[in-house]
């Protein structure tokens, strides 16, 4: 399987505009361009390993559905690890907490969704149809607040508005314990150092 595609079975194949083949497993998202598989996972920044459908937007955005919700990757950051530049992508996530019904989407059948004329895109769950209108989703780009609780050295409180000095050659464990305060969606706040 390593000169292959991620996993035996292919769930779901979208054939971009480029005629890049893309194509969803439960074990991966994998691109076809050229003769040459490129495998996409968790390790590269995905949410989700399983790809139970695929469409694309007028963006250029790839989105997936999977057994968490649905999430959308920017095909240029995908392409981008495949050639080597970059070692992982982002995403965004919709699920329960956006007002979907289900997070857990149907898929393993072609198609499982549909992109409609207009650019919306539907998607099949375990509860009803979710219908996601990309060009009028906005982001929100500011980061929530970061917020320092504590800091440790061997297990003992640092008072955080005192300069603490660290002996040269001394071990030791030095813990920071952080926060982000969001209200909008404080399970999806991601910490990147």
């Amino acid at each position: 399987m390593r000169e292959g595609l991620s996993d035996n079975y292919a769930w779901c194949i979208y054939e971009d505009k480029e005629g890049v083949l893309w194509i969803g497993t439960e074990n991966g998202l994998n691109r076809l361009k050229d003769g040459r598989v490129n495998w996409f996972k968790t390790d590269q920044g995905l949410f989700d390993n399983v790809a139970n459908d695929i469409l694309e937007d007028r963006q250029g955005n790839l989105w997936t559905s999977c057994n968490r919700g649905i999430y959308r990757v920017s095909k240029a950051q995908l392409n981008a690890v495949a050639d080597g530049v970059a070692q992982t992508v982002e995403y965004v996530s919709y699920d329960i907490s956006d007002g979907m019904l289900s997070s857990e989407t149907n898929g393993e059948n072609q198609p499982a969704a549909c992109k409609t004329l207009d650019g919306r895109l539907w998607f099949p769950t375990t509860d009803g149809v979710v219908m996601i209108d990309p060009d009028r989703i906005t982001l929100n780009d500011l980061p929530p607040p970061l917020v320092i609780e504590e800091i440790l050295m061997d297990g003992l409180s640092l008072n955080p508005n005192h300069r603490a000095m660290l002996d040269p050659g001394r071990g030791g464990v030095f813990e920071i314990h952080y926060t982000a305060n969001s209200l909008v969606a404080p399970e999806k706040v991601r910490f990147r150092y």
